[in-house]
């Protein structure tokens, strides 16, 4: 409910900030322990203060700023003091923030195989793992440290036959869990992704995001209009569809009905002259 509450605050303040916007796709990083979150819309990071209600524009080192390719992911480290964030350009940047609200310092780069789709950081391991447009994932070992070495080059774990959509590791980060646009959730061993544990299987389209409900248990949201819980055994707990509202149908316009009539006395007025020239014939 809270994180409801905040992506629809955000919502309404970047409609302020960016009025000739439109706001369809961003993603959305809140803070667990502070009022302040960060939203990545287009090629921008807004900071947003949910108890005041305002946000600002995060400015970013040079290096980091002069990158103008759209934002498709980001993630909070655990530390709470790294961030990552996915350019459509295939960049992958880490910037250290000390506390809520401090200045951004560029910590890596590191550029991707491929366009990345999603990201995540280990909860206890130093790694951030990500996925690609192709459907393979890899990992890369980061340091929360500011002071130490910050990335290393990526590994390849894993890959899906289509495309990955979204990725999360469990809290003991012996799983990665992972959903792709043919319908299917694997769980499979971290960092040994080959060895696939079990499949979530259920959802009738698109996969769209999964994501860790407390320690044994996934949710999922999927294009068939569904949320599923599941454990991580694959099998699936509970589920809810929702149902599409049907938009109201049109009032009839004024006049519309005389205008049915006119129709209907031309009618008959064309069956008597259709009539009158058969008796004449």
């Amino acid at each position: 409910e809270t994180r409801g509450k905040s992506s629809s605050g955000c919502m309404l303040l970047l409609r302020h900030l960016f009025p000739r916007t439109r706001v369809l796709s961003m993603a959305l990083v809140l803070h667990p322990s502070s009022s302040l979150h960060w939203v990545f819309h287009g090629s921008k990071i807004v900071q947003v203060n949910e108890r005041t209600q305002q946000c600002e524009l995060v400015q970013l080192p040079d290096a980091a700023a002069a990158l103008d390719s759209p934002i498709v992911s980001a993630a909070l480290h655990p530390s709470r003091q790294l961030v990552a964030v996915a350019r459509a350009s295939k960049d992958i940047d880490l910037f250290h923030c000390d506390e809520p609200g401090g200045p951004w310092q560029h910590a890596a780069h590191c550029l991707a195989p491929r366009r990345v789709i999603c990201v995540s950081f280990a909860h206890t391991a130093k790694s951030l793992v990500f996925g690609d447009k192709v459907g393979d994932f890899y990992a890369m070992h980061v340091s929360p440290d500011a002071k130490a070495p910050h990335s290393s080059e990526p590994v390849l774990l894993g890959g899906h036959l289509s495309m990955l959509q979204d990725l999360v590791m469990t809290l003991n980060d012996k799983r990665v869990v992972t959903c792709d646009r043919d319908e299917k959730i694997r769980i499979s061993r971290f960092p040994r992704a080959e060895v696939i544990e079990a499949f979530g299987l259920g959802h009738t389209s698109c996969v769209t995001s999964v994501k860790l409900l407390g320690d044994s248990h996934i949710v999922s949201c999927s294009l068939d209009s569904s949320v599923r819980k599941w454990d991580l055994q694959g099998s699936e707990v509970a589920s809810f569809t929702v149902q599409p509202t049907a938009p109201p149908e049109p009032e009839p316009a004024s006049g519309a009905a005389g205008g049915e009539e006119f129709v209907n006395e031309a009618e008959e007025e064309e069956g008597e002259e259709e009539a009158e020239g058969e008796g004449e014939g």
